[in-house]
């Protein structure tokens, strides 16, 4: 996995004499330090310990590993097979970077935001407030945060290799694909992960806005303005629950207006404004002409479409209304400024961690699904003569 991380750092303060006998070639180097002398004994396996070994030699799972050395309390492991996972870990002197302080500390007090791909963190504009909402929780509950990215693994299982790494004591992933098999088997072994999304499994533990309803809420708002070629810009592609929901939203509302659905109305965007601009370019030259408004899947595909239309001298929102999803604090200061459907991705961050320091607690949570509150936003980019005052037309709930 490739990572960035925000977490407390841990240094030895004693110095460290550590020799392995077993199939180990040693090289001793002595570094002189200010009033006494470190002796670091350096070692090349020949043949790397792994977590699977020491499941073997206990003949459990590594799963069982895995909850073992990092102390899950919810785990439901009899103490015998804890003590033999334990023995066979010091038989094999296993205690692979952060897994030897969690033996010692039960818990290694760091928690992961799981991200499709690291690069988002450079474009897409949701994650921000997200960011925000995870870490002011983690910190009050003393927690430090990494972010991972989950493409970019050598190995293909990225989820269950985090956790067998011993770093961290749960984790959350943000927009999980649907059919990720890697995330699935970890859920299903009960270990402390909670979705901002879903994959639709029986046993997970998410918070979700309800996007389907966002996306039929933010179309009827479109139509309800008289427009009735109205374009959609998904913020990725189908690989995404959320992605999925809304765009069924979208055709939900032109069902029942009963406008026919176009298909070449019909983008996908790639998280930033850039994607949002091209499919924008696109859709003016789609063979019916140009929509006269567009629902966008994210604020920052928004502000992409809108850019294209004012580029190509459209004006917003008299020729082309557009409408996003998320709210990010930029929207009402953006020109015009975005309507949206306010989804409080601070909130969701809060919540998220709420719910996974309550797993990692080994208590049972009131919902292992929470719903997220949205409501529509209204501003001058579908409201002509806007006075920049936003308006709550609705609570996009029910």
């Amino acid at each position: 996995m490739l990572s960035i991380y925000s977490s407390m750092g841990f240094f030895g303060q004693r110095s460290l004499f550590s020799i392995v006998l077993t199939r180990v070639i040693l090289r001793l180097d002595i570094i002189v330090s200010i009033g006494y002398v470190k002796i670091i004994a350096r070692g090349s396996m020949t043949s790397k310990v792994r977590s699977i070994d020491v499941a073997n030699l206990a003949k459990v799972s590594r799963t069982t590993v895995s909850q073992v050395l990092n102390g899950v309390a919810d785990a439901r492991i009899g103490e015998e097979t804890r003590q033999k996972v334990l023995a066979a870990a010091r038989m094999l002197n296993y205690t692979p970077n952060e897994v030897g302080r969690s033996l010692v500390r039960g818990s290694t007090k760091t928690v992961a935001l799981v991200l499709r791909d690291i690069s988002l963190i450079e474009v897409d504009l949701f994650l921000q407030p997200l960011l925000s909402g995870i870490m002011k929780s983690a910190r009050q509950a003393g927690y430090g945060l990494r972010v991972e990215g989950a493409r970019g693994s050598l190995g293909g299982d990225p989820y269950g290799d985090l956790v067998a790494s011993g770093m961290i004591d749960g984790m959350i992933v943000e927009n999980p694909d649907a059919g990720d098999q890697s995330l699935a088997r970890l859920v299903n072994t009960g270990w402390p992960v909670v979705q901002l999304g879903s994959q639709g499994l029986p046993f997970e533990n998410t918070v979700q806005t309800d996007n389907q309803l966002a996306g039929r809420v933010a179309t009827e708002h479109l139509l309800q303005l008289g427009r009735r070629r109205v374009a959609h810009v998904s913020y990725s592609t189908s690989e995404i629950r959320a992605v999925v929901e809304r765009k069924a939203g979208y055709f939900d509302a032109l069902k029942n207006a009963k406008i026919p659905p176009e298909m070449e109305l019909v983008k996908n965007g790639d998280f930033e404004s850039s994607s949002g601009y091209a499919a924008m370019v696109e859709l003016m030259s789609a063979p019916g002409g140009p929509p006269d408004a567009v629902f966008a899947g994210s604020d920052a595909i928004g502000y992409g479409v809108i850019a294209a239309a004012l580029d190509a001298g459209l004006r917003v929102p008299k020729d082309v209304a557009v409408i996003g999803v998320d709210d990010l604090r930029t929207s009402a200061y953006f020109r015009p400024s975005l309507s949206t459907v306010r989804i409080h991705p601070s909130l969701a961050g809060s919540a998220a961690m709420g719910l996974l320091i309550e797993l990692m607690r080994g208590r049972e949570p009131q919902s292992r699904c929470i719903y997220i509150a949205s409501e529509l936003i209204a501003r001058g980019s579908t409201l002509e003569g806007f006075d920049n005052t936003p308006r709550v037309l609705s609570s996009a709930n029910s």
